[in-house]
């Protein structure tokens, strides 16, 4: 006071310092297409909270539910704010959803049937939108993979093969695709032994070899041409060169030499 007299007064009070963190809970982190995405609230206060809503999606659609369930059909980006109150402050979460093209495994095959062997072609012709291919793996049906855009193969053994073509966006969206390669096995021609016949005489020939089709090299001494077991009247020693076709159209050769006496 004026007469330079202190006093002292000791009191108490609390200072409270608020814990208050609001984050965002997501079932998943990324979507291919569309899909299913569930999203919570993750929030620490002391104080009871008195407000809580959610804004997303490109509309800023509102809501005060604690958990989302949404379902997005079109690739894009999908922004989530989460706001928070209690008594003392008021929080914001930010996020969003991105939802990706996936690639198209689109692919060209060359010869998709063919006799055996054969040399395959394989190529890349995949798609995606707002991205880039970074993984190329194709499955050759065979146990061989190769991971190159563009391949070859040859195939020398005959069976049916499911081949299988994948690709993986920067995103890590996937697609594939699958076709069938059929290597088809070779008739065994077999125009039957050489013989020898006297000037003026003929000789049955017989092809075999499970044929749909027999083609002997034309001759004016032969009855026929396109028959297993032509006639055979030659006026020299002649070769008859006969190709087998089966029912997948592989052929193979023979020659059946009939000598002029």
């Amino acid at each position: 006071d004026n007469q330079s007299c202190q006093q002292t007064f000791l009191a108490s009070d609390t200072i409270f310092i608020e814990d208050f963190a609001v984050d965002i809970v997501k079932s998943v982190g990324m979507l291919c297409d569309s899909g299913l995405v569930q999203v919570s609230t993750s929030i620490t206060s002391i104080s009871p909270l008195s407000f809580t809503q959610w804004t997303y999606g490109p509309s800023s659609t509102t809501s005060t539910n604690n958990i989302l369930n949404l379902n997005i059909t079109t690739p894009g980006v999908y922004p989530i704010n989460l706001t928070a109150s209690n008594a003392a402050c008021t929080r914001t979460a930010i996020d969003s959803i991105v939802v990706y093209h996936s690639p198209k495994a689109n692919y060209g095959i060359t010869p998709l049937q063919a006799c055996v062997p054969q040399m395959v072609q394989f190529t890349d012709s995949a798609t995606v939108v707002n991205d880039s291919i970074v993984a190329y793996i194709w499955d050759l049906g065979n146990g061989v993979i190769d991971s190159v855009a563009n391949t070859s193969y040859l195939y020398d053994t005959v069976a049916s093969y499911n081949v299988q073509y994948k690709v993986i966006a920067g995103s890590g969206c996937v697609d594939s695709s699958q076709a069938t390669v059929d290597i088809f096995a070779l008739p065994i021609a077999n125009a039957g032994n050489d013989t020898i016949i006297c000037e003026g005489q003929s000789v049955s020939l017989l092809a075999t070899g499970g044929g749909a089709a027999y083609a002997w090299n034309a001759s004016a001494s032969l009855s026929c041409t396109n028959c297993p077991n032509p006639t055979a009247s030659p006026t020299q020693t002649t070769d008859y060169i006969v190709t087998v076709t089966n029912i997948n159209g592989c052929t193979d050769i023979d020659t059946v030499t009939v000598m002029v006496n």
